[in-house]
């Protein structure tokens, strides 16, 4: 009988050799668990692959932005040749320009030909209104303005150098003169008129009046009406800023009256 009892517990011991971990195994092995239960199965990737995707689109605009784009309005200026287009635009503006000096008999200029010291020299206006230059001849000055006859050399010495820089500057004006006349004048006599000019500052330039100087009957006698007709000039009304229209430009051979 106690054979039939010892073989009865022996598949009893062997069930609880293999039986599964108690409960408390099972909990401290739970932490373990929850690990890898943090990122659920379906969960979705990371969005890097679009934010490189931009990364590089931004690098690229911005390499594109940098680069200059063939734009006609960033070319160079075309290359022009000296003594040719410069001396003609210059030409234009002195016709254009009312300032402009016109050169007349008996001036003196200078005229300077850039790297040809030979040309280079005081030339005189003749009464006739010409000048003389090596190698080209005569040459009419009388009438033109400074540019247009910087002008006419260039292009004349142009069939013996290539290119000509020629200058020119009038250093001795004698062709054209304005006269102040009057007991009133600070200083009368003759007086170059070199430049646009108006009465009032043609009387600063001469010196003034003198002690009983008439302003307000001051007038003025122009050359190319004979000197037939007065031009009234109120110099204190012209300070004032009253009646500017009389302040007239004055012209070559035009005679100014200051009265007592």
């Amino acid at each position: 009988m106690k054979v039939v009892a010892a073989l009865a517990t022996l598949p009893l011991l062997c069930s609880a050799q293999t039986a599964p971990p108690s409960s408390s195994s099972s909990e401290s092995q739970a932490p373990a668990a929850s690990d890898h239960a943090t990122v659920p199965p379906d969960s979705p990737r990371p969005a890097t692959e679009p934010i490189e995707k931009a990364a590089k689109t931004s690098e690229a605009s911005e390499t594109q932005s940098a680069t200059p784009s063939p734009d006609a309005s960033l070319a160079p200026p075309p290359v022009r040749k000296a003594g040719s287009g410069t001396n003609k635009e210059s030409a234009a503006a002195g016709k254009s320009s009312s300032n402009a000096y016109i050169i007349g008999p008996l001036d003196v200029l200078y005229i300077k030909v850039w790297n040809n010291p030979n040309l280079t020299n005081m030339v005189d206006v003749q009464e006739d209104g010409m000048i003389s230059m090596a190698l080209i001849g005569q040459v009419k000055a009388d009438g033109l303005t400074v540019e247009q006859l910087r002008d006419t050399l260039a292009t004349k010495l142009s069939d013996y150098i290539q290119t000509p820089e020629v200058t020119v500057q009038v250093t001795k004006n004698n062709s054209k003169t304005y006269y102040i006349m009057g007991q009133g004048a600070g200083r009368q006599g003759a007086f170059p008129l070199a430049r646009k000019t108006t009465v009032s500052e043609a009387l600063t330039n001469a010196g003034g009046f003198g002690p009983f100087a008439n302003l307000k009957k001051i007038y003025v006698l122009k050359k190319k009406e004979n000197y037939e007709k007065k031009h009234m000039f109120n110099f204190k009304d012209v300070l004032a800023g009253k009646h500017l229209e009389e302040d007239i430009e004055v012209q070559d051979g035009d005679r100014i009256i200051v009265p007592e």
